[in-house]
C-alpha cells in the first residue's frame, strides 16, 4: 500500500510536494480505512481523488510517479542519459537534482525508498524501514558510495560471502543506475521484495494506456468479466473469446468479442474495436477490479475519461463498500475533473480529497481537505465557485478581439 509520495524539482513541481494516503482522525466512513495491524503500522486510506484545473499539475504528479517507477523497474542502458525534467521556471533548478520518494507498506513492513537524480547520474539513493516511532536505515548512497546496515533483518541472515558480494555490486553500480535496479539485474535476493512492490504492486494507468494482456485475462476470468459488464449495464449481452489461426504464422490466436442481441433476439458479434471508446476503456478497468481484490495500488489519470459520472461513482462504491474488498490491502488513487464525485456525506472522507493548483510562480502546489471545516458546505458548489482554488480562471471572452479579425 502507498503511504506517501514526495517529489521535488520535477516538471511543474519546484518545492517538495507531499501526497499521502494517511488517515486523519476523522471518524466519518471508518470503513474506508485500512487499519494497521501492529503498533508501528500507519492507518491508511483505500482511496483518494485529486482535483485541479487543466495544466495545474495533476497529471504531472502521476507522471512523476511513473518516471520514478520506470527508472526503478527498467533502469537504463550504459550510455543513456536519465530523463530528469527539472522545474523550468526557476533557472536555479537546472543544476539541482530531482528528488523522488515512496513510503509504502508491503509484506507487513513499512519502507521509505527514494533517490535524487539529474540527467547524468544518481546523486543519492536511500532505503529505510519506517513506522510511527521507528526509522531504521537499510542502505544509503551518496553518488557511488553506498553504506549498508547489515544488522537490519533484510540482511541479518546472510552469509559473509553474500554480504561481500552486495558490497562489490554496490561499488560497481553505474552512475546512471539505481542500486536497487542493479540488485535485481544481478539477482541479489535481499532487496527483491522492495523491487517487487514497484514492479508488481504499483500500477499506473494513463488515459491512453491499454491493458496488454486483456484477452488472456478475460479468457481466464470470463465469468467475472461478464458479471461486471452486466453490473454496469453496457447493453452487451456477453463477452466471449474466439480462437482462429493467423493466416501468416498459422498460430492459434485468441480474440475478445462482444455479443449483443438484435431486435429479433439473435446474437450479433462485435470486435472490441467496434465498441465505443468508453466501453473499451471500461474493459481495461476490469483487470483493475480484479487487482483491487488482490492487494494492488492503482493510480489512474483522468479516471472519468470517456466514462459516465455514475459509472465512475459505482467503481468507487464497489471498492469502498463491497465485501470482496474488505480484507484486500488495495488502493485506488485517481485524478479527475468530475465534480459530482465531491460528496463527503455519502462517498468520500475529507482526507481522501485533494486539490492541485499553480501559484503565482507557476509552481504546482497540492493540499487536501483533511481537517477542513466543510462538513456543512455544498462541496461541489464551493469548489466550482473557487472556494478551494484548483479551478481555471478564464478571462473575459471579449479580450479575444473577435471584432478585429
Amino acid at each position: 500500500m502507498l503511504i506517501r509520495f514526495t517529489v521535488e524539482n520535477y516538471l511543474s513541481f519546484n518545492e517538495l510536494i507531499d501526497f499521502n494516503m494517511i488517515a486523519s482522525a476523522e471518524e466519518h466512513h471508518n470503513h474506508h480505512i485500512l487499519q494497521g495491524q501492529a503498533a508501528d503500522d500507519i492507518d491508511l486510506l483505500k482511496t483518494s481523488i485529486i482535483y485541479g484545473a487543466n495544466a495545474s499539475g495533476k497529471s504531472n504528479l502521476i507522471k512523476a510517479m511513473s518516471f520514478a517507477q520506470n527508472f526503478i523497474v527498467n533502469g537504463l542502458a550504459k550510455n543513456q542519459t536519465i530523463d530528469a525534467k527539472p522545474f523550468k521556471l526557476d533557472s536555479s533548478c537546472y543544476k539541482k537534482p530531482s528528488r523522488f520518494e515512496f513510503e509504502f507498506s508491503y509484506q507487513e513492513k513499512q519502507y521509505a525508498y527514494g533517490f535524487a537524480v539529474d540527467k547524468n547520474q544518481v546523486h543519492e539513493e536511500w532505503l529505510f524501514e519506517m513506522g510511527h516511532e521507528i526509522e531504521k536505515p537499510i542502505f544509503e548512497r551518496v553518488k557511488n558510495s553506498i553504506s549498508f546496515h547489515f544488522e537490519h533483518e533484510l540482511f541479518v541472515n546472510l552469509a559473509e560471502e553474500e554480504k561481500q558480494r552486495i558490497s562489490y555490486e554496490a561499488k560497481s553500480t553505474r552512475t546512471n543506475l539505481l542500486f536497487l535496479t542493479n540488485c535485481q539485474e544481478r539477482n541479489i535476493q535481499s532487496l527483491q521484495s522492495i523491487y517487487q512492490w514497484f514492479a508488481e504492486i504499483l500500477i499506473i494507468v494513463f488515459t491512453n494506456s491499454k491493458h496488454q494482456a486483456l484477452t488472456s485475462l478475460a479468457k481466464l476470468n470470463i465469468d467475472f468479466f461478464n458479471k461486471v459488464i452486466k453490473l454496469f449495464n453496457f447493453g452487451i449481452d456477453k463477452i466471449q473469446i474466439e480462437e482462429f489461426k493467423d493466416k501468416k504464422s498459422g498460430d492459434l490466436v485468441s480474440k475478445l468479442i462482444t455479443v449483443r442481441k438484435n431486435k429479433t433476439g439473435n446474437d450479433v458479434r462485435f470486435d472490441i474495436s467496434e465498441e465505443s471508446e468508453g466501453t473499451q476503456r471500461f474493459m481495461d478497468f476490469i483487470p483493475m477490479i480484479i487487482g483491487l481484490s488482490k492487494d494492488k495500488v492503482f493510480v489512474i489519470d483522468e479516471i472519468e475519461r470517456s466514462l459516465h459520472t455514475l459509472l465512475i461513482r459505482k467503481l468507487f462504491e464497489l471498492l469502498l463498500q463491497h465485501e470482496l474488498f474488505d480484507s484486500a490491502q488495495s488502493q485506488l488513487i485517481a485524478s479527475t475533473h468530475e465534480v459530482n464525485l465531491l460528496d463527503i456525506k455519502n462517498l468520500f472522507r475529507k482526507d481522501e480529497i485533494w486539490f492541485m493548483e499553480k501559484n503565482q510562480n507557476g509552481e504546482s502546489v497540492l493540499y487536501s481537505l483533511a481537517n477542513a471545516d466543510v462538513d456543512h458546505l455544498n462541496i461541489t458548489k464551493g469548489y466550482l465557485n473557487g472556494r478551494f482554488g484548483a479551478i481555471p480562471f478564464i478571462k473575459d471572452v471579449k479580450e479575444l478581439g473577435w471584432d478585429k479579425l
